[in-house]
């Protein structure tokens, strides 16, 4: 059955325009992000070329020129005029059949604050819609040289979705402001920006001046903070022979004004300031002129002089009162004031990135929240929660701990489909229950007969319910990943829809509502369920909540990292990554601190852990040396096997064409999928307690299965998953340089801690008598998550339960390509970090003036085998036979794990490098698609081995 869509006839449509081109990234990021989320129709109309600074200019003493241009799920034009000509092109009916609901003009490369919005382009593009009548809003992103990022770009773009919603919703209830256009800011480190902040034109900019130069290229893109960007290059047609040349000069930069949108955006918020077309003076202004003008009284009588001074008064009430109208509208809709976020009222229809309606329209009500609604500081959460009163979704995450002054917020999921939450008492961390009063819920997303219903705040009648295709869960193995992943095809077999189209793209999910199917990705299911937990937690603890500590398995590559990254952002939560072994270690390290205090040993002597965590869908090895307090890594290990595997090896077992289920996508099969699934899973539960479980299951169609399946036999059809959990331990051992008889304790935890294969393969690899009993299974990845939110907040514990410090390992090698395909790793596998490593590299052929760095991640010797990061160039190495020049590569990686690669070239022996160094922040390729390798080949092809490097000898 083939996914329903949005009719496009009623979606609204939004035209996007802009001053820095139309292959600009900024724009591009956001044309990627809408078309994304199927909601919305998008138009394309924008200058062909840069256009930057040209202000409201427009053309009028000759035609201009329209393009056709392709970009995928739009309907677009390349315009030679200004952004101003673009936006009225684009709404006057004479390109695009219908007027858009919306027109958005950016992302701009520079912000746009204070009165530098009088020259921006890309505030003309949104001001000229302003003249139209048409809502809309600019759109600028503060670009700093050496710390932006292109994918800065995508991450403002998905920062702006819930204002545009809100937007779309204002406009269709027809309580948006018409006497208004916004602009809005971005700051530079958009990934940890501080919220969302209505503010008010300031008046600074920046101070130029003029200076006589000899040459007519200039040395970068002007940004609208009428600085130079020295990444682009701009060059002059204007013939220099008869000439003199004058090229700007900024003298002073700008001073932000207090309580403005420059100041709010230097201080890490997203302004949002509302504009109109021109600004009014001030009323002392008027006061000084209305008398300053000569024969003003005398011209006038008295009854005439009185009716002015009241129409001066009366239109700079109205002034004040319009603009406060406008400031209450907008600063209501950023602090998600509850009484704002009526959806279910007529015409008031919620956007949810995650639905493909097949209707045109809502057929019924949307039904309220059963979770009372909070304040918060951001409209990210007034989407969010928007979307969860309609559509209940939960993702099965491990573990999350949410930061609060004095509040530690635990968010948790177990690897079986189960979720807990704890919370810091102030000694120590405690469980929150549900509204149904329970401590343990099951994370899945579900929709039956289009009535909400998920793990976090309604539990299904029935287990098969579940698998029937109306429910979406195990989302942690597919997020991040492509659709030619293998791991991705067996999620296949899972009975709800994985649709893939095995080119190279993030793959959908969908659950099946009265035969038609919903579609969602793994990243909107995770970011939609931490806001229900968001809400549930914020409505217990009477406070809002802003950051999240998650762990993740060790197996996840920097692309999953940053999906996960960008699913907290789009949930309004900052996020503190933290692998689940380690987390686990933390809490040993706690426990044999507090059993030496307790015992009057001081801070005890060191003892190092093996930490086993198996659940679903990943498995994990830890070697751990703990001492005082201190838990480091020595090694880590880990492989996308888990539970999952074990349960659909079995269930292959019992039903030998169980294939015939698995491949088909028809609803019936999807059903007798789900059967044999509860059938299967609660028979390999009894076999951690028994020694043979009778299976009887009807399967429907006068299909049934009858079974007696023993725990030898589930042994043995699992046995290549056993043998490479075997395999991981021995790697870990071997990777942390330790040996059995040097292991203080082997601690089993996760999902699978109770097979008993599981437990007595440990036993005999390292020759105990007994596991570790200290800490809950189910419970120990996020009590360690919640040690290590409650010490990153920096709380006190007077009984010091909290004197605590984990030492972080990476958990694959990243390094470059180099010697042709040869992957040569810069930071090896479980370096400590924070780490700064170099190595120094050459060229490959004589006089090579230009080295592509090509950035991996893995553990592969073939520079393929691995993860793609990202790729940039060295430009201007000095002529030298090949092998002379020293390229150095330096990687950097703070205590966040965030990753910088270094690049610089010089000759041996000179005092100072032949090119500037060139920092990168990785990853840089677009971690949505998977054929970025493909994309690095085609454009160097065989020449690639030019402008690699590799290792000086």
């Amino acid at each position: 059955m083939e996914v329903s869509t949005v009719d496009s006839d009623s979606r609204p449509t939004i035209m996007i325009t802009n001053d820095d081109g139309i292959d600009a990234p900024g724009l591009r990021a956001l044309v990627r992000v809408l078309v994304s989320t199927q909601l919305y129709n998008v138009l394309v109309c924008a200058p062909d070329s840069e256009k930057s600074a040209v202000s409201q200019s427009i053309t009028w003493r000759h035609p201009i020129s329209v393009k056709r241009v392709a970009i995928e799920g739009t309907t677009s034009y390349a315009v030679s005029g200004t952004p101003a000509d673009c936006t009225s092109l684009g709404v006057s009916k004479a390109l695009f059949p219908s007027i858009p609901d919306l027109v958005l003009s950016g992302i701009n490369m520079g912000s746009n604050c204070g009165y530098h919005v009088v020259y921006s382009g890309t505030v003309a593009g949104a001001r000229e819609a302003f003249f139209k009548d048409i809502p809309s809003a600019s759109l600028s992103y503060e670009w700093i040289g050496g710390r932006s990022n292109i994918e800065d770009y995508t991450l403002a773009a998905e920062a702006c979705l819930p204002i545009i919603s809100a937007m779309l919703v204002g406009v269709k209830a027809q309580t948006f402001p018409r006497n208004c256009f916004l602009n809005i800011d971005f700051p530079t480190d958009i990934a940890n920006h501080r919220g969302y902040k209505v503010t008010k034109q300031g008046r600074c900019i920046s101070k130029m001046g003029w200076i006589r130069v000899t040459s007519d290229s200039q040395g970068g893109k002007m940004l609208s903070t009428m600085t130079m960007d020295p990444t682009s290059s701009v060059e002059c047609n204007m013939s220099s022979e008869s000439s003199e040349l004058f090229a700007r000069q900024v003298i002073s930069a700008a001073v932000a004004d207090e309580d403005t949108d420059f100041k709010y955006l230097q201080e890490g918020y997203i302004t949002v300031t509302p504009l109109a077309a021109l600004s009014r003076a001030e009323i002392d202004c008027e006061n000084f002129l209305e008398a300053w003008l000569p024969g003003k009284k005398e011209a006038t009588e008295e009854g005439a002089e009185m009716q002015a001074k009241q129409k001066i008064e009366n239109v700079s009430d109205e002034s004040k009162l319009e603009k406060g109208r406008q400031l209450t509208f907008f600063r209501r809709r950023m602090e998600s004031k509850p009484e704002l976020l009526q959806w279910g009222e007529e015409g008031l229809e919620p956007p949810h990135s995650f639905q493909l309606m097949a209707e045109g329209k809502r057929k019924s009500k949307v039904p309220s929240s059963p979770i009372p609604l909070v304040a918060s500081n951001t409209l990210l959460t007034a989407l969010f929660l928007a979307s969860i009163c309609c559509r209940n979704l939960c993702l099965l995450v491990h573990s999350a701990t949410c930061l609060l002054g004095s509040t530690i917020l635990i968010v948790a999921a177990s690897d079986y489909g189960r979720t807990n939450i704890h919370f810091w008492n102030g000694s120590q961390v405690e469980l929150l229950k549900n509204t149904r009063n329970q401590k343990i819920m099951r994370s899945y997303v579900t929709f039956k007969d289009d009535t909400p219903s998920g793990g976090v705040i309604n539990e299904l009648s029935q287990e098969y319910d579940m698998l029937s295709g109306a429910a979406i869960f195990n989302m942690k193995r597919l997020i991040g990943r492509v659709d030619t992943d293998p791991v991705v095809h067996a999620s296949k077999s899972l009975p709800f829809l994985v649709q893939t189209l095995d080119i190279g793209v993030r793959p959908f999910v969908a659950a099946l509502v009265n035969n038609v199917w919903r579609s969602t990705t793994p990243e909107e299911v995770l970011a939609i369920f931490l806001v229900e937990l968001k809400m549930m937690a914020e409505h217990q603890l009477k406070r809002p909540i802003r950051n999240v500590v998650l762990t993740i398995p060790v197996s996840f590559s920097r692309f999953q990292l940053t999906r996960v990254e960008r699913a907290c952002a789009m949930a309004g939560l900052q996020v503190r990554l933290m692998p689940e072994p380690t987390a686990v270690a933390l809490l040993y390290a706690q426990q044999q601190q507090q059993q030496a205090v307790h015992e009057n040993m001081g801070s005890g002597s060191e003892k190092i852990a093996l930490i086993f965590n198996m659940g679903a869908g990943y498995c994990d090895v830890a070697v751990s040396a703990t001492g005082g307090g201190v838990s480091q890594i020595k090694a880590l290990a880990g492989s996308p096997i888990g539970g999952e595997d074990l349960l659909q090896n079995t269930m292959k077992y019992l039903l030998p064409n169980a294939e015939s289920i698995f491949s088909h996508r028809g609803i019936d099969e999807i059903r007798r999928m789900g059967l044999l699934r509860v059938a299967t899973q609660d028979a390999i539960h009894k076999l951690s307690f028994q020694l043979s479980v009778q299976i009887d299951v009807n399967l429907g169609n006068g299909s049934k299965l009858c079974k007696v399946l023993s725990r030898e036999e589930f042994e043995m059809v699992n046995s290549e998953v056993f043998e490479k959990c075997e395999n991981l331990v021995n790697q870990c051992l071997h990777d942390a340089r330790v040996g059995i008889d040097d292991l203080s304790d082997v601690v089993v935890v996760g999902g699978c801690s109770n097979i008993p294969k599981i437990r007595s393969l440990l036993m005999e690899k390292s020759k105990k008598k007994a596991l570790y009993e200290g800490m809950n299974p189910l419970e120990a990845a996020v009590s360690g998550a919640a040690l290590e939110g409650a010490v990153a907040s920096g709380i006190a514990d007077p009984f010091g339960s909290l004197d605590l410090l984990s030492i972080q390992a990476t958990p694959l090698a990243i390094g470059i390509r180099a010697d042709g395909n040869s992957f040569i790793p810069i930071i090896p596998k479980n370096t400590t970090m924070p780490a700064r490593k170099e190595l120094v590299f050459t060229t490959v052929k004589d006089n090579q003036s230009d080295a592509l760095i090509v950035v991996y991640e893995g553990e592969g010797t073939r520079a393929e085998e691995n993860h793609l990061l990202g790729y940039f160039k060295i430009i201007g190495i000095p002529p030298a036979p090949k092998g002379i020049p020293e390229i150095t590569i330096c990687m950097d990686i703070d205590s966040s794990n965030m990753l910088r690669v270094l690049a610089g070239a010089r000759l041996p022996g000179a005092q100072h490098p032949a090119t500037p160094f060139m920092e990168v922040k990785m990853p840089t390729v677009d971690d949505g698609h998977g054929w970025c390798a493909e994309a690095l080949h085609g454009k160097y092809g065989a020449a690639m081995d030019l402008v690699s490097l590799r290792k000086k000898s």
